[in-house]
């Protein structure tokens, strides 16, 4: 069907990008890779706008920094990953205690365009994301215990829902916005909201 004379035909919003990978998508959002090797980065593209938004970008300068992402997760509108940031550029005069690697969980709300940071990191892939924008992974304990289940619903939030040796990372579940995990055998669950 041709135009009248004057009517431009509007281009439907597009979250197509060239070269780019598919890591997550679904009727509302995709989530795509785009680079090769060491140098990629991440993108969220909201398909009813076409808008994007780099989360993350990964490289490694070969000498003193470098920066991943992973654990990629997509519910809803929600997007989640891990990453990890390394930066040795002070090298013999890095102060004392200085930890030049940090870890990380984001989350980004692709339908309002916010993202938040958590200070955590999920073993072995095990961070689960709720279509309401929560967070619980297991993690490595910093208080003496090997695993710990922890969760996060909103910014500056953190919470240590189990602890203990014998925590499967591996049964880290969700379904809808219930979590569920297994310790010493024995299932638990939570809400993420």
């Amino acid at each position: 069907m041709a135009c009248a004379p004057g009517v431009a035909s509007a281009k439907a919003p597009s979250c197509a990008k060239a070269g780019s990978k598919t890591l997550a998508q679904n009727k509302s959002v995709r989530v795509y890779r785009t680079g090769k090797g060491v140098d990629q980065s991440l993108f969220a593209c909201r398909r009813s706008t076409g808008r994007r938004t780099r989360l993350a970008t990964a490289f490694d300068d070969g000498y003193v920094s470098s920066a991943s992402f992973g654990d990629v997760r997509l519910a809803g509108q929600f997007v989640a990953w891990s990453k990890t940031a390394t930066d040795n550029s002070c090298k013999a005069d890095c102060p004392p205690g200085y930890e030049p690697t940090t870890r990380a969980i984001g989350v980004f709300d692709a339908g309002h365009r916010k993202s938040r940071g958590i200070d955590g990191y999920p073993i072995g892939g095990a961070l689960v994301l709720s279509k309401d924008g929560g967070v619980a992974w297991a993690a490595q304990s910093s208080s003496g215990d090997p695993f710990e289940i922890r969760a996060s619903v909103r910014a500056g939030d953190n919470r240590l829902l189990d602890s203990g040796g014998a925590i499967d990372p591996g049964s880290l579940a969700i379904e809808i916005t219930i979590i569920s995990w297994t310790n010493n055998d024995e299932e638990h669950f939570a809400r993420l909201r």
